[in-house]
């Protein structure tokens, strides 16, 4: 949250000095690619987004 506010923040402060809307739109269009790549690849042991307890080989047992 504190990083999206100050990301706001500085939008507001370009367009305040005079960077053009379409220049701080295609600021605004890479950042997230930036992010991603500084945060670099996610670990191998990442499930993913949508296996749940599916990949848990215990999940089939529970409650019988």
């Amino acid at each position: 949250m504190l990083s999206q506010s100050g990301y706001l923040l500085t939008v507001y402060y370009a367009i305040q000095l005079g960077v053009s809307s379409g220049t701080t739109a295609l600021i605004d269009g890479v950042q997230p690619l930036v992010a991603g790549a500084l945060a670099g690849p996610l670990p191998p042991t990442f499930g993913g987004v949508g296996e749940g307890h599916a990949a848990d080989p215990g999940c089939a047992d529970r409650g019988r």
